[in-house]
């Protein structure tokens, strides 16, 4: 094995951040991507936004499918808003000012 120090745990941990299985098959087909986060954090109030996502026609779809298979009950505007072709969305993270 070219990366014998690697074990199960850790191959399990690149599986779930490609998104599953799912995400794996689209990285090894070249559909999905990954790059290192944008080091222009920007701060605002106790939020640090991490990075902005865009989506594309085609990847909402799934989206949606998704989380109604989770049990999110998504609303015909929230639907419609998500199939916008190049719709952005900020991911953050919480910052606890205590």
């Amino acid at each position: 094995m070219k990366y014998s120090n690697l074990d199960l745990g850790t191959i399990e941990a690149v599986i779930n951040k490609l998104g599953g299985i799912e995400g794996v098959k689209q990285f090894l087909s070249g559909e999905l991507t990954v790059s290192k986060p944008d080091s222009n954090w920007r701060e605002k109030d106790d939020f640090i936004f991490f990075s902005t996502l865009t989506l594309h026609d085609g990847v909402s779809p799934k989206w949606i499918k998704c989380l109604e298979e989770k049990g999110f009950r998504i609303g015909d505007c929230l639907k419609a808003t998500l199939r916008s072709d190049g719709l952005q969305i900020n991911l953050c993270s919480r910052v606890s000012s205590s």
